[in-house]
């Protein structure tokens, strides 16, 4: 019984110090304007969708050597242009990833 009053009394401040995480609600997202882009070189998934059995349309994000425009604000890849061909090419239908 001390054990367990013991862990409460190390418990109760853990808890409370957690609630006061400081919040600043007027700060708004800002959108980035991808002013600066740099070459990148890297994998990028493969943006082509493909339905599966049950009809549901799904994006391929099989990982593909290629070049880009990176964003050097927030990583915003553009111009993506692929060195290889997807594996899954011409994406046929294929079994749903969502089924269990």
């Amino acid at each position: 019984m001390l054990i367990k009053k013991e862990l409460c009394f190390l418990a109760i401040p853990c808890l409370l110090s957690a609630q006061s995480v400081k919040i600043q609600p007027q700060i708004e997202a800002q959108e980035c304007t991808h002013q600066f882009r740099i070459p990148a070189f890297g994998d990028f998934p493969c943006p082509d969708v493909y339905n599966c059995n049950d009809g549901h349309p799904h994006v391929c994000n099989h990982r593909r050597d290629g070049s880009s425009q990176r964003c050097t604000n927030c990583d915003d890849d553009n111009e993506i242009q692929f060195n290889q061909d997807c594996p899954h090419d011409p994406h046929p239908i294929r079994s749903c990833p969502w089924a269990q």
